[in-house]
């Protein structure tokens, strides 16, 4: 048994980290789109997305890349220099660069009072994430993990409401790219879909097949369980959603939609209203099953 991305860790969080969790949110992003300027960090063949007017690419008003670009929209300034991306005038930062950078840069960009949206996974292990949750609630900045299809239109708890199995189902995959893309997708959606933070799992994992059996408790003394696989090679991104639409059969995270997910998850973002996508708790819950051991 392994996790995917590298050797399971034991990190369990203490009372520490459990009292930050009752201090409540992190200070908001910003009061709306007229008022909130991002950047960009890693405008790659995923990052540029961000910078889409459909998307919300209005929002960015700078650009940080490592080689300089021509090809930006003309509403946002490029630069190679973290000094001058850094400097005062933006509110929050998004990050898509590769894992290994993500602890690193999001510490900086909160320490500097801005509030970090970073690509999935958050980490690449638990003693990262635990580092950057704590920092977050230090700091008083919001940091968010851009599990985009928890934003598509086609899943909002309030439109089809929470009536559904006890058992749910999620499968991800894809004909190309690393397992670790696909996991976070489909830990974060069985997660969602039983709104739940805590729980237990088990956990089997091939360099082909990974699959997740998670259980929480109910208020009826009976269990909820969800089983996650996620598999290279395959497409398949559905998941058994009757849970929260009885007539629709199939999911598709990049079915299109208006607004995008994209574009649905910035204004999210933005905006510094509550929403558990984005909490703490959900965060810390997700990173924990994906990056430690079965308890």
């Amino acid at each position: 048994m392994r996790h995917l991305l590298g050797p399971p860790t034991r990190s369990r969080v203490g009372a520490a980290d459990r009292s930050r969790e009752r201090a409540g949110p992190a200070v908001p992003c910003g009061t709306g789109s007229g008022s909130v300027k991002l950047g960009l960090i890693g405008p790659g063949r995923h990052g540029s997305r961000y910078l889409q007017e459909r998307n919300g690419g209005r929002y960015f008003t700078r650009v940080l890349s490592r080689t300089p670009r021509t090809d930006l929209p003309d509403w946002v300034t490029g630069t190679t220099k973290p000094e001058e991306f850094f400097a005062p005038g933006i509110d929050g930062v998004v990050i898509a660069t590769p894992i290994e950078t993500h602890v690193a840069i999001a510490m900086e960009a909160m320490r500097r009072g801005m509030h970090v949206l970073c690509e999935k996974p958050l980490a690449d292990g638990w003693p990262g994430c635990a580092m950057l949750l704590s920092a977050s609630q230090t700091l008083g900045k919001r940091l968010a993990v851009a599990h985009t299809d928890l934003f598509h239109s086609a899943i909002p708890p309030e439109r089809y409401g929470w009536e559904g199995p006890r058992d749910t189902t999620v499968e991800y995959g894809g004909p190309t790219g690393d397992l670790a893309d696909w996991a976070p997708h489909g830990i974060a959606l069985a997660m969602y879909f039983n709104q739940v933070n805590e729980g237990s799992w088990t956990c089997d994992y091939s360099p082909n097949d990974w699959r997740f059996a998670l259980t929480w408790p109910m208020a009826d003394n009976q269990e909820r369980r969800c089983s996650v696989r996620i598999r290279r090679g395959v497409t398949m991104r559905r998941a058994n959603v009757r849970y929260f639409n009885a007539e629709r059969r199939e999911f598709d995270g990049t079915a299109p939609s208006d607004p995008s997910p994209i574009r649905n998850m910035l204004d999210v973002f933005v905006s510094g209203k509550e929403d558990r996508r984005m909490s703490y708790d959900f965060t810390r819950a997700v990173y924990r099953v994906l990056l430690t051991d079965p308890d």
